[in-house]
C-alpha cells in the first residue's frame, strides 16, 4: 500500500489538518520530524485508529479522510483447463467519516485501476481484505497505552482465529518489551540469508548453547496437560511437534529427551522445553514451515496465556575464544526488535508505524537504520511495504535519500511547507536547522553543536569533559544531554571491546 493523503477535521491539537504524501511510486518511506508535543506521534495514532474502527465496524471518534493506493489480485477469466487468470491491480481507496460518530465509509475509486501483470492463480475467498493493509505494525521506543489498547481487540480476534485454524483479514501488532524474546528466538531460527550475519554483527551472537521455553496452564484450560490443556489449531500442532521431536521417553518422570531437545511436564501446570542446538531449532522451524509462522504461533501463545517465558544462553566469540552470555544491551535489543519486525511481519501491503525507533540505537546503527529500511522496501517492492517514522535522529535524516524517503517537519500541529535539504548534511547542521534546537541561546547552541561533532568524530575524552560541563548547566533530564550521554556510552563500549 501507499499513503496518499490524510485529513483530520479536529483531534487533539489538529484542526483542519492535511498531510499530502508524495504522488509517485518511489517514496514508500515517510519521516516526520518534530519536537515532543508537536503532534508527530499523534499522526501515527490517528492512522492506526482509522484502520482499527474500519476493521471492527466501530463509529469514528473524529472526522477524517484517508486516501491510499492498494495493490491486490483479482480474478478476470477462467481457462478451459480450469485455471483462473488473476491480475495484479492498483486501486485508490478513500476512507472517510464525519465528526458525528458515524461508522467510517470505505470507497473504492474504480477509474484508478492500473493492471500491471497477469498470471495464473486462484483468488482468495475474501477479496475485500485486499482493500485494507494486511498488517499494521506499531513500534514505540517508549510505552503507548493508547496503541496497546487499540490493538487488544484485534489480538483477541487473531488468537481465536488461529486456534480454529482460520486467518484474520488484518493483523494489528503493537510491540511490547515482553515480546522481544519471541522476536529473538524467531530470528535465531533463520538458517540462511542476512539474518545470521546481522545477529553476529549487531549483537555478537555466533551460536546458541541453550534455549528454554516454558508453557503454562492457561486461564481458559478445559483439558489435561497430556492434551495441551485443550489448545486447538496451530497452537496444539506446535506443542505436539515439540513433544514429538523429543525422543527417549521416560514415563516415570514424564520427560522426553534426546540430548538436544528436552520436553518435560511439571504436574498439570507447566511444560518445559530445552533446545540445546541451533540444528534442533531449525528442525522445529521446519515443522511449522518457516520463520514467520514460528513467530506468529509464539506470539499467539503469548496472547493466549500459554507461553510463560523464553530464556537464552548465547555464544559469542571474543579474541578467538567462545564465551556464553544471556544479557543484551538496550540498543542491541532495539536493533534486533526493528530487524525482527521488518523480517517477520512484512507482507503484502504492510504498514509500519515507528515512533522514535532510534532512541537507544548506537550512533553507527542510527546512520545505517534508514538505509536498511530503504533496502527492505526495495527487496519487498512487489509487496508494497510502507513506513511512517517519527524521529529525532539527525543521523537518520542525514542518510535518508530524498529519492526514496519523504521528510516533513511538523510544528504545533502544522506541517512546515518546505523541508530544508537534509541528505548528507553534518549532524550539527541538521540538529539545529531542521529540529528546532536553534531556540537555545547562542552560547549553549554552539557548545552543543561542538559536543555532537566530538561524538561524531569519536573524540571520547574531550566529549566527556564537555558533556559534564553542559550537564551541570542544563541538567541530566535535558533531551540533548540524554542523547549525547547514550551515544557516548556506546562509543565507550566499542572502545572497551
Amino acid at each position: 500500500m501507499k499513503l496518499k493523503r490524510l485529513y483530520i477535521k479536529e483531534y487533539k491539537l489538529f484542526k483542519d489538518f492535511t498531510y499530502e504524501f508524495p504522488a509517485d511510486d518511489k517514496h514508500f518511506v515517510n519521516v516526520l520530524i518534530g519536537i515532543n508535543g508537536s503532534g508527530k506521534s499523534t499522526i501515527l495514532e490517528v492512522i492506526a485508529e482509522i484502520f482499527s474502527c474500519v476493521v471492527l465496524g466501530e463509529k469514528a471518534k473524529f472526522g477524517f479522510e484517508l486516501e491510499y493506493v492498494m495493490r491486490y489480485e483479482s480474478t478476470s477469466l477462467k481457462s478451459e483447463s480450469g485455471l483462473e487468470w488473476s491480475s495484479i491491480q492498483y486501486k485508490e481507496i478513500r476512507i472517510k467519516a464525519d465528526d458525528n460518530g458515524q461508522v467510517p465509509v470505505l470507497l473504492i475509486i474504480p477509474e484508478k485501476d492500473d493492471v500491471t501483470d497477469v498470471f495464473y492463480k486462484v483468488p482468495p475467498v475474501n477479496q475485500h481484505q485486499f482493500y485494507l493493509p494486511q498488517s499494521i505494525v506499531i513500534y514505540y521506543s517508549g510505552y503507548s497505552e493508547i496503541m496497546k489498547r487499540l490493538c487488544e481487540p484485534h489480538n483477541d480476534k487473531l488468537s481465536r482465529n488461529l486456534r480454529k485454524g482460520e486467518s484474520s483479514s488484518v493483523q494489528f501488532y503493537y510491540h511490547e518489551p515482553k515480546l522481544f524474546n519471541i522476536i529473538l528466538l524467531s530470528l535465531l531460527s533463520f538458517e540462511y540469508g542476512d539474518v545470521p550475519e546481522f545477529l553476529k554483527q549487531k549483537a555478537k551472537i555466533e551460536g546458541v548453547q541453550r534455549i528454554n521455553l516454558r508453557f503454562k496452564k492457561p486461564h481458559w484450560a478445559n483439558d489435561t496437560i497430556e492434551n495441551f490443556w485443550g489448545a486447538e489449531g496451530e497452537v496444539r500442532a506446535f506443542l505436539f511437534s515439540l513433544e514429538f521431536l523429543a525422543t527417549d521417553i521416560n514415563k516415570e518422570n514424564l520427560s522426553r529427551g534426546n540430548g538436544v531437545l528436552i520436553y518435560e511436564t511439571v504436574s498439570d501446570k507447566y511444560i518445559n522445553v530445552e533446545i540445546r542446538t541451533k540444528e534442533k531449532l531449525f528442525e522445529i522451524r521446519d515443522f511449522v514451515i518457516e520463520e514467520k509462522n514460528l513467530f506468529k504461533i509464539l506470539h499467539t501463545m503469548y496472547l493466549d496465556d500459554i507461553l510463560d517465558d523464553i530464556s537464552f544462553s548465547l555464544i559469542k566469540n571474543e579474541t578467538g575464544e567462545q564465551k556464553t552470555f544471556s544479557i543484551l544491551s538496550e540498543g542491541e535489543q532495539q536493533s534486533i526488535t526493528i530487524k525482527g519486525l521488518t523480517e517477520l511481519l512484512a507482507g503484502e501491503n504492510t504498514l509500519f508505524l515507528f515512533d522514535e525507533p532510534d532512541t537507544f540505537l548506537h550512533p553507527k546503527w542510527q546512520r545505517s537504520f534508514i538505509s536498511e529500511i530503504e533496502e527492505n522496501v526495495e527487496l519487498n517492492h512487489a509487496n508494497e511495504i510502507s513506513y511512517l517514522i517519527a524521529t529525532h535522529s539527525p543521523q537518520i535524516l542525514s542518510n535518508a535519500k530524498p529519492d526514496k524517503t519523504f521528510v516533513k517537519i511538523i510544528e504545533d500541529g502544522q506541517l512546515v511547507e518546505q523541508t530544508p535539504k537534509h541528505y548528507g548534511r553534518e549532524i550539527s547542521s541538521i540538529l539545529y536547522n531542521l529540529m528546532g534546537v536553534e531556540e537555545r541561546n547562542e552560547t549553549i547552541r554552539k557548545d552543543l553543536s561542538k559536543l555532537f561533532m566530538l561524538i561524531e568524530d569519536e573524540e571520547i575524552e574531550e566529549a566527556e569533559r564537555m558533556l559534564k560541563d553542559l550537564t551541570d548547566l542544563l541538567g541530566d533530564t535535558d533531551a540533548d544531554i540524554q542523547n549525547a550521554s547514550i551515544q557516548l556510552n556506546y562509543l565507550k563500549e566499542d572502545e572497551a571491546d
